[in-house]
């Protein structure tokens, strides 16, 4: 519609045809919006699930056991608190670095 001539404008089967693709663009638009914010709600309510549970988590220095104590929502992403059982503790545990929940 940007290039149209107006001296020659375009005809009504077009112009129906492009409002369709608009309307297709922008439901496409709002479904991705929609689906984000699911997978938003998806991941803060797996990690609720999580709390007082124990949990293998993926480090630099290979697999911890520990336990959920906290969790934090950074930018809407939620990370997690774990007490090692060593007693150490880890800061900003992702959800993707959770390898393994023990009953």
């Amino acid at each position: 519609m940007n290039f149209q001539d107006p001296l020659k404008p375009v005809d009504n089967e077009q112009f129906i045809a492009q409002l369709a693709q608009f309307t297709n663009l922008e439901q496409t638009r709002e479904l991705t919006d929609n689906v984000s914010t699911l997978l938003t709600i998806q991941s803060s309510t797996q990690s609720i699930g999580l709390l007082g549970k124990t949990v293998d988590v993926a480090s630099g220095s290979g697999a911890v056991t520990g336990t959920v104590t906290t969790i934090q929502f950074t930018s809407g992403q939620p990370t997690l608190t774990v007490l090692a059982t060593d007693g150490t503790i880890l800061n900003a545990v992702g959800l993707s670095q959770v390898t393994l929940v023990r009953p």
